[in-house]
C-alpha cells in the first residue's frame, strides 16, 4: 500500500507541473480521495490560453490503456525529465480518464481513477 501512495503522489506531482509549466495555470486545486477501490485524483486550474492542439496532446497523453508492466518499470523515473512527455506516465498508471474544458471561464478539469 505504501507503494501504491507514493505512485498516486508522483502522478499529483507530474500533473502540477504541467499546470504549472506547460499551461501556465495561475490557481490550481487538487484532490486526492482514497475509497476502498481505488485512488480518486482531481486537478483543475485556471489558465491563461490553451490551444485545441495542446489539449488534444494532453487528452493524447493520459488517455492511454494502464500498463502494469511498464508502470513497475517506469514509476520511479517520474520527475525526472522536464518536459510534458511524462504524463504518458501517469497514463499507463491511470484506470480512468475525463478531461473537462471550461472555455467561458478558462478552467480545465481533469479526474483520474487509479483502481487498487
Amino acid at each position: 500500500m505504501k507503494h501504491e501512495r507514493i505512485r498516486v503522489t508522483k502522478m499529483a506531482g507530474e500533473l502540477i507541473n504541467d499546470f504549472l509549466t506547460f499551461l501556465k495555470c495561475n490557481k490550481i486545486s487538487l484532490v486526492i480521495q482514497e475509497d476502498p477501490d481505488a485512488f480518486r485524483i482531481e486537478i483543475s486550474g485556471t489558465y491563461n490560453h490553451l490551444t485545441d492542439e495542446r489539449l488534444e496532446r494532453l487528452k493524447n497523453l493520459l488517455c492511454q490503456p494502464r500498463n502494469y508492466e511498464l508502470e513497475e518499470m517506469y514509476w520511479s523515473l517520474s520527475g525526472e525529465s522536464d518536459t510534458d512527455a511524462e504524463l504518458h506516465l501517469v497514463g499507463i498508471m491511470t484506470d480512468e480518464v475525463t478531461i473537462e474544458r471550461d472555455e467561458e471561464n478558462r478552467r480545465l478539469t481533469i479526474h483520474l481513477v487509479r483502481k487498487k
